[in-house]
């Protein structure tokens, strides 16, 4: 059913989709667990991938395929990134730790949740970092740099992360492979931990 959806709503979106970017648009994502079966996928616009963003339960959407009138539903690829900030604030650049799957996050925490080809995750643990965002009038994302990490089922059915960029020049994060998901979230919560240390010595 989630896949049926997907074909349907970006035959209606692609319409409407700017596709023609002045750099191209990629998805990079690697893991270990049930989310990538282990695969690891560089997918980029200038390969015939679409990146259909819109607004959904107030955060970031995107929608990446490999979706072009009268395929047959059978070869219907869909990746799928949605992200949203604390309280319903709207989403700025920087590090998001704590995060856990949206839209069903606690009020004061951040919200994750990445699919690819109908698989995803029914509880997840994460964190993502924006490093460049804009919307447009809208409030649809125009512009978007992140890298993302969950723990697939909480870490029971393995790991994911991921680097998405949508109309930005900065190039996507890549790892060696996926055994170095542990050290590179290790790595930002460290950075994480550092920045609220140095923010709480200096108050207001």
């Amino acid at each position: 059913m989630r896949k049926v959806f997907h074909f349907l709503w970006i035959a209606l979106l692609a319409a409407v989709s700017f596709s023609a970017q002045a750099s191209p648009n990629y998805l990079y994502v690697t893991g270990e667990g049930y989310v990538t079966q282990g695969s690891t996928k560089l997918l980029s616009s200038s390969e015939g991938y679409s990146f259909v963003p819109y607004s959904l339960y107030g955060g970031v959407y995107l929608d990446v395929s490999n979706f072009y009138p009268g395929m047959d539903m059978d070869s219907f690829r869909v990746y799928s990134l949605l992200l949203m900030a604390p309280g319903g604030k709207v989403l700025t650049e920087g590090f998001y730790g704590g995060a856990t799957r949206a839209p069903f996050q606690a009020q004061g925490a951040p919200g994750l949740d990445f699919s690819m080809e109908s698989r995803g995750d029914n509880q997840l643990k994460g964190w993502f970092d924006i490093l460049d965002i804009a919307f447009s009038s809208s409030n649809v994302v125009s512009r978007l740099a992140v890298d993302f990490y969950q723990d697939d089922e909480n870490g029971y059915a393995g790991h994911t992360f991921g680097s998405l960029r949508f109309n930005s020049d900065i190039p996507p994060t890549t790892i060696p492979e996926p055994s170095s998901l542990a050290l590179l979230s290790l790595c930002f919560v460290g950075f994480f931990v550092a920045g609220k240390t140095g923010r709480s010595r200096h108050p207001g």
